[in-house]
C-alpha cells in the first residue's frame, strides 16, 4: 500500500501534483527564485503566466478525457 507522498511517483499522482506553488519539503521554489526581491507587478505577472499555462494544460486533459 502506498503511503504519504508516494502517490506523486504514479502517473496519476504526477498529473494531480502539478502546482505553481513552491515545494515545501526542502526543495527549491520552481517559479519564484527570490520573490522578496521582485516588485509586486513582477510577481503578479509571473502568477498570471503560470495560471494561464496550468489552466490550458488541465483544460486540454479534461477535454480529452471527456471525449473518451
Amino acid at each position: 500500500m502506498k503511503q504519504g507522498k508516494e502517490y506523486e511517483t504514479t502517473l496519476l499522482g504526477r498529473l494531480l501534483s502539478v502546482s505553481c506553488l513552491a515545494r515545501l519539503d526542502g526543495g527549491s521554489a520552481e517559479f519564484f527564485d527570490r520573490p522578496t526581491r521582485l516588485s509586486q507587478p513582477e510577481v503578479d505577472n509571473t502568477e498570471s503566466m503560470i495560471y494561464q499555462v496550468l489552466h490550458g494544460f488541465f483544460f486540454s486533459i479534461f477535454v480529452k478525457i471527456a471525449a473518451i
